[in-house]
């Protein structure tokens, strides 16, 4: 992270470094007409006249820097107006009820940390130091707190009770509790906050509403995933979810989500993903989430929407690969299908793959228009899995499309990686934060069934691949491919251009009505901008004009697997 100082006197010590370079070509400046004088003496030249023009302005110019104020010297991009500002080391004062968001005009405040609006929230420059600032600036990050007629919140925890965490790798442990609390009355979720009580092991949580009629028993359960009672398989519909890296999230101030009120079923599943690749025993972990509820309803119902790939071995990545993109298509006929006719606004992101993804971004298209990407993240991490708030809020429109692409790198792997819930399996995921609520809970995609088998016939039959089976298991056969260039370059192909299944589904698993069948839907057509590489300069061949080799990536993101 870049720092950079805002003021520092001359009482520190220390100028910024542009006074001091100054300072030093005028001290030299002023030598070296010393030095002329004394050898114009030495020599009995005399000189009949006033000093020349250009010292005196040297002068001029010398005085006029000494005397100018060091705050003239500051960053231009920390002193814009566009920068937000939150005190860590405030003198302490008496505070309403409900602090303003606003810092009044021309307040010194000291220690203080500055960002400058981004697109995204979380990229940020820093600088540390002492500034006045003139002019209305937000008090904190976007959303940091309540508004004024929400001071007063109810609070509630969701979390696991005293889970036994397996000595295994990879385990899904369900909670199935109730409510408790006043939710007779409509409020709206406006914060959460993980509780992380295994650091290391506690990969992601979400919590699932179960819907039901409001007096309808689901039975309690706490165990594993797998063995979850039928009866509770229909908590299903997402509410709040984290995963690792992420913080407190904070809805915009004209949404929140929805929980209580009349017909409110009070049952909820909290998911925990239990990540143990050292197999440890004797662990027992009580995570989950502090919910903060306004009884004051905002505008806009919010909710959570999936978009990406299934979770299915339908989708596979070769060995050996730097950056081998997977996409998950949102179709047009499914947004046609379930949105509003005014569409929806997506304010928050979160990207989401397993230990091999390196870049996730997500594409919006109109008809054959691409717009403005919803979310990107071209150095993605597994370890830091942000949920970003969005500052260019998109809306999506009935018919439009949204691609999620993935880029996976499996240098280290001797065989295909597939799909999957393990965490040496891989995802592709979106998980997108947007109002007004609708009942779309699911819009990813795979490969077709038909596709795929037709993709195992080839293999065998023309690419003398013996070790797959017309009827085996579609991650034997994977696995038991030898993955040539050429035979990567036809798994791509596939994948790019070939029919989908696609998921365009409810909370519950149903699928909308907008076609006969989700099965061998076109693929939304994707434009990959292809560089343009020229030489300026005979010997001026820089990074981005290079042409690119495997594993590379353009400034456009656009990469050579």
């Amino acid at each position: 992270m870049l720092k950079m100082p805002l003021q520092l006197s001359s009482q520190d010590g220390i100028w910024p470094a542009r006074s001091r370079r100054l300072h030093h070509h005028h001290q030299l400046a002023y030598h070296h007409q010393k030095q002329q004088q004394q050898k114009q003496k030495q020599n009995g030249v005399q000189q009949g006249r006033s000093p020349t023009f250009m010292p005196v302005m040297l002068l001029l110019l010398m005085a006029t820097l000494l005397t100018r104020p060091l705050s003239a010297f500051s960053n231009p991009i920390i002193a814009s107006p566009g920068v937000r500002v939150r005190c860590i080391k405030c003198p302490r004062a008496p505070e309403p009820k409900c602090p303003s968001a606003r810092v009044p005009k021309r307040v010194v405040l000291s220690n203080i940390e500055e960002w400058k609006k981004f697109q995204i929230e979380g990229v940020a420059i820093k600088g540390r130091g002492q500034e006045q600032l003139a002019g209305n600036m937000e008090y904190g990050r976007s959303g940091a707190g309540p508004s004024g007629a929400e001071c007063e919140l109810d609070h509630m925890e969701i979390t696991l009770q005293e889970a036994a965490i397996p000595s295994q790798e990879t385990t899904y442990w369900c909670h199935v509790q109730r409510l408790e609390g006043n939710l007779r009355r409509r409020h709206h979720i406006v914060q959460f906050e993980p509780l992380i009580r295994t650091p290391g092991i506690v990969h992601h949580m979400e919590v699932f509403h179960c819907e039901a009629g409001e007096h309808e028993e689901i039975p309690l359960y706490n165990g594993d995933c797998e063995q979850l009672p039928p009866r509770a398989k229909i908590c299903s519909k997402v509410m709040v979810l984290w995963a690792m890296g992420a913080g407190t999230f904070t809805y915009p101030p004209e949404a929140g989500l929805p929980i209580g009120g009349p017909g409110f079923n009070p049952y909820v599943r909290l998911e925990v993903h239990f990540n143990n690749p050292e197999k440890q025993s004797g662990l027992v972990d009580n995570s989950g989430f502090r919910i903060k509820m306004s009884k004051t309803l905002r505008q806009y119902d919010a909710a959570v929407m999936e978009l990406g790939l299934e979770y299915t071995d339908k989708m596979a990545i070769p060995p050996g690969q730097t950056a081998f993109p997977l996409s998950g298509y949102c179709v047009a006929d499914c947004t046609r299908a379930a949105l509003p006719a005014t569409g929806i606004i997506i304010f928050g992101s979160q990207l989401h793959t397993h230990l091999r993804g390196v870049r996730v971004l997500t594409r919006h298209f109109r008809g054959e228009q691409e717009l403005r990407e919803v979310n990107r993240d071209d150095f993605y991490s597994n370890h830091f899995q942000e949920m970003r708030t969005l500052h260019y809020k998109p809306r999506v429109l009935p018919g439009d499309a949204l691609v999620t692409t993935c880029y996976y790198n499996t240098k280290d792997d001797k065989t295909a990686a597939l799909g999957g819930f393990s965490i040496s399996d891989e995802m592709c995921v979106n998980y997108i934060h947007y109002y007004p609520a609708t009942k779309l809970e699911v819009c990813k995609s795979s490969v077709s069934e038909e596709t795929l088998e037709n993709y195992f016939i080839y293999m065998k039959r023309t690419e003398h691949q013996h070790g797959v089976h017309l009827n085996g298991a579609r991650s034997s056969n994977y696995r038991s491919i030898e993955w040539t260039q050429p035979r990567i370059d036809q798994l791509y192909t596939m994948y790019m251009q070939e029919p989908l299944s696609m998921q365009c589904n409810r909370s519950d698993g149903t699928r909308f009505e907008g076609r006969a069948s989700w099965e061998g839907v076109a693929a939304t057509p994707v434009q990959i901008r292809i560089p343009i590489h020229r030489k300026l300069c005979p010997n001026y061949n820089p990074l981005w004009l290079k042409p690119l080799e495997k594993g590379e990536c353009d400034l456009l993101g656009e990469c050579i697997y």
